[in-house]
């Protein structure tokens, strides 16, 4: 279960339902695994995880076609503020 204030949450690809929360990145990434959805709460904004080829996450500027919108999801959950 997802807890209020995080500094980060994800979900899988295409799956809001699987939002959980995480103190750190590196932590929401592998959670979120391929294709995968974070929001960075301090920043305010939604990144796509990747497997670079050296074997590492990395976030990317989601698909505005395929991925999640986890700002509303996270919105109708109650876990940020609706004026973020």
């Amino acid at each position: 279960m997802a807890t209020k204030n995080a500094a980060f949450y994800s979900c899988k690809a295409g799956r809001p339902d699987t939002i959980k929360s995480h103190r750190a990145q590196a932590a929401a990434q592998a959670v979120a695994g391929e294709l995968g959805q974070i929001w960075i709460t301090e920043s305010g904004k939604q990144r796509q995880v990747h497997m670079s080829s050296a074997g590492t996450w990395m976030t990317v500027e989601p698909d505005r076609y395929l991925a999640v919108d986890l700002k509303a999801a996270l919105k109708t959950e109650g876990l940020i503020e609706s004026n973020i």
